[in-house]
């Protein structure tokens, strides 16, 4: 039996240390996989990843907490492509519970699980979804400003949420506006600002539904 020598331990730390290091860095490749087949509409190749990085990330000592949280986040958004709306919401739910409270606020991990909340609430059907779709449309307001991204993308959800509760003179007010800004932004060939002009089409047909159906006095599409 040899003893070890200081130095030889600190070596010998230093490689564990460069293991965790490079295993993380695998991970985040492989998480960054998973949001790149979700992207391209492989839903269950989004979800085998994530589900394949969140249970890596469980094996180790040392946990990088924003990927962690971040990639339950992105299992609750594929199941959100894979029509798994009650899987979404517990596991939404188990992000935002798992978060730690400390956070500042305006923190983009708190705003994106409050999001995923209310949109797998909208999805279900449940009554507090409107509730929770306005607090995370206000909250991304106050804390990144309208024209920011995660502001759009917030705003394109509560543009649903107004809906599904057939509010349908708000939802078009506010559809135009987040079209207005991407097309501002972006260009009318964008990806994104074309994602809005579908919804802006679908608000305007509620609309239009709303109006011939029910006599609604609004008196068809304007800004509010």
């Amino acid at each position: 039996f040899k003893q070890k020598t200081a130095y030889e331990i600190g070596v010998r730390l230093v490689g564990s240390e460069m293991c965790i290091r490079d295993s993380l860095r695998s991970v985040r490749v492989r998480a960054n996989l998973g949001v790149s087949r979700r992207l391209l509409g492989d839903y269950a190749a989004a979800y085998d990843h994530h589900r394949d990085v969140l249970a890596h990330l469980n094996t180790l000592v040392e946990v990088d907490d924003h990927l962690l949280h971040t990639t339950q986040l992105n299992l609750a958004w594929d199941l959100y492509g894979l029509g798994r709306f009650d899987e979404m919401l517990a596991q939404a739910s188990q992000a935002w519970s798992n978060l730690d409270p400390g956070l500042r606020p305006g923190h983009v991990l708190p705003l994106l699980a409050g999001r995923t909340v209310a949109v797998a609430l909208r999805c279900l059907g449940r009554p507090e979804a409107a509730e929770a779709s306005r607090r995370s449309y206000e909250n991304h307001l106050n804390s990144w400003g309208a024209d920011h991204e995660r502001s759009l993308a917030a705003s394109i959800s509560h543009v649903n949420s107004l809906r599904a509760q057939a509010r349908f003179g708000e939802a078009w007010s506010l559809a135009v506006d987040v079209q207005d800004t991407y097309r501002r932004r972006f260009g009318w060939r964008h990806p994104v600002t074309a994602a809005s002009s579908v919804v802006l089409a679908g608000t305007l047909r509620g609309l239009g539904r709303s109006v011939l159906g029910v006599a609604d006095r609004r008196g068809g599409p304007r800004r509010a």
